[in-house]
């Protein structure tokens, strides 16, 4: 009785642990996207502020529409449909989002008005079929990177209807 309460506990602490990564993960990506944003692009910081401030209600709302679905979806869709290996296989689902390195390839770098599906080659058309053939290679942890890239590209999709 005694064991079962320890790996309880042990349970417990290591999906806070989990939890806290995740956010100490999307805070650093968030931080790091503002450092960039404002070293790039607005050097005054009064222009900085009032570009910020201007954001609309609608583009708070795409904005954690599009982040929580490339970081907080996985790992619902991780903890539904694969609860006994639900970390490993959301991990493996938000590491998906490496894909977005093809923006790189791109000049310039990131163009709000410009929509990444069908345009960067991560995000084309036999690159989108390439992971829906994986979906049906018997090994559990490809399938799930090729339901983490196919949430990539619906997401983006989506992203790219709001524009």
């Amino acid at each position: 009785m005694e064991e079962m309460s320890h790996s309880t506990t042990k349970g417990l602490s290591n999906g806070l642990l989990f939890k806290m990564v995740i956010i100490k993960s999307i805070v650093g990506f968030l931080t790091l996207l503002f450092l960039f944003s404002s070293l790039f692009f607005c050097f005054d910081t009064q222009e900085l502020y009032a570009t910020y401030m201007s954001i609309q209600l609608l583009d708070l709302a795409q904005l954690f529409l599009h982040y929580g679905g490339h970081f907080l979806l996985p790992v619902v869709i991780a903890k539904i449909y694969f609860p006994t290996i639900r970390k490993k296989i959301a991990i493996l689902m938000i590491m998906t989002i490496f894909v977005d390195l093809d923006h790189l390839l791109a000049d310039p770098v990131f163009d709000p008005t410009r929509c990444s599906i069908w345009f960067h080659p991560l995000h084309s058309a036999p690159a989108i079929g390439i992971y829906a053939l994986m979906l049906f290679v018997p090994n559990t942890y490809m399938r799930a990177v090729a339901i983490g890239l196919l949430l990539h590209m619906l997401v983006d999709r989506v992203d790219c209807l709001w524009m």
